[in-house]
């Protein structure tokens, strides 16, 4: 019996940095991630670092979630290209950054006073966003304590959640300027929102995107099916967190909301202790395969988009402008 448990545990343990953790698997990952946005707009442009710095703030949501980086996380990575302005990254890596300050409340305090008021300047959705994954987490993390067998209740858990995330409070003031859509806009526009969901990787190939989509949908159920993989509750409750805020937003909605609830949802998956060092590999290797038919679509799709840009342009030159 000890010789047996001694065998499970050397097959199940892992070292201290697998491949997926390495620096070269990271950088490998994020080139796969910045191929499309350099072959669309080149290295001039400031577009092409937002996806990039995007998917390194989930990478290191994965690390700060989980302990560490989970293979089944490059998963989510394709997602990044969906972040294309500096508000929407910020928002992404200010969550990562509060889970990761959770040990020192007082300077997470100051430097979200100050980080708040960033974000909302550089766009008031994700703000907003990173106001209710903040409230979503820090709930999820009250609820989860435990006195004496019993749990707190929901209200006290609220209440707790929502003076955590007074920090983020600043933009509040500016509310009174926001200018909301009335109810016809907000009908108007649940029409359109599932479409947002199932097409979030939309390219333009659509057969290739809702293959894609079946996979990440695939991934996720697999996820809750298997006893082998387990959730980080607080990366779910932000992803919910996301899912209301998507369906609650009026006309005009980001359409960045619903990619950022579905990269969480693949970001809180995390392997379970007993599982393998070869099966993990497996997940990451699979991960990673999928990551690039994403950016090698992505690259064909900007080189495409750019011939047929250049022929059109040559078309206009073609004729002077008195013979049109």
């Amino acid at each position: 019996m000890a010789t047996r448990t001694l065998t499970v545990e050397a097959a199940t343990r892992i070292p201290p940095r697998p491949w997926w953790e390495t620096w070269w698997c990271i950088a490998l990952a994020l080139l796969l991630v910045a191929a499309p946005s350099l072959a669309a707009a080149g290295f001039t442009s400031a577009l092409s670092a937002m996806p990039v710095l995007s998917a390194a703030a989930m990478v290191w949501l994965s690390r700060v979630a989980h302990g560490r980086i989970q293979p089944s996380a490059y998963f989510a990575l394709p997602f990044a290209d969906r972040f294309s302005t500096p508000g929407q990254t910020l928002t992404l890596a200010g969550f990562a950054l509060w889970l990761r300050l959770a040990r020192w409340p007082w300077p997470r305090a100051a430097a979200f006073a100050l980080l708040s008021g960033l974000i909302y300047a550089a766009d008031a959705t994700g703000w907003l966003c990173l106001l209710a994954t903040v409230f979503a987490a820090e709930l999820a993390r009250e609820r989860a304590v435990e006195r004496e067998g019993l749990r707190r209740p929901w209200s006290a858990c609220g209440w707790r959640a929502a003076r955590a995330c007074l920090p983020l409070a600043p933009p509040l003031v500016m509310l009174p300027t926001w200018r909301l859509g009335g109810p016809d806009d907000w009908l108007g526009s649940l029409a359109v929102k599932p479409g947002w969901l199932t097409m979030a990787l939309g390219n333009h190939w659509p057969i290739l995107d809702a293959a894609c989509m079946i996979v990440v949908a695939l991934v996720i159920h697999k996820s809750y099916r298997d006893r082998r993989f387990v959730h980080a509750p607080m990366l779910v409750a932000a992803g919910f967190a996301l899912v209301v805020v998507f369906i609650a937003a009026p006309n005009g909605v980001d359409t960045a909301i619903a990619p950022a609830a579905i990269a969480l949802a693949l970001l809180s998956i995390r392997c379970n202790a007993r599982v393998k060092l070869r099966r993990r590999g497996e997940v990451a290797w699979a991960a990673l395969a999928f990551l690039a038919i994403r950016s090698v679509a992505g690259v064909a799709s900007a080189a495409e988009a750019r011939d047929f840009g250049v022929t059109v342009s040559q078309a206009g030159l073609s004729h002077p402008p008195d013979a049109r």
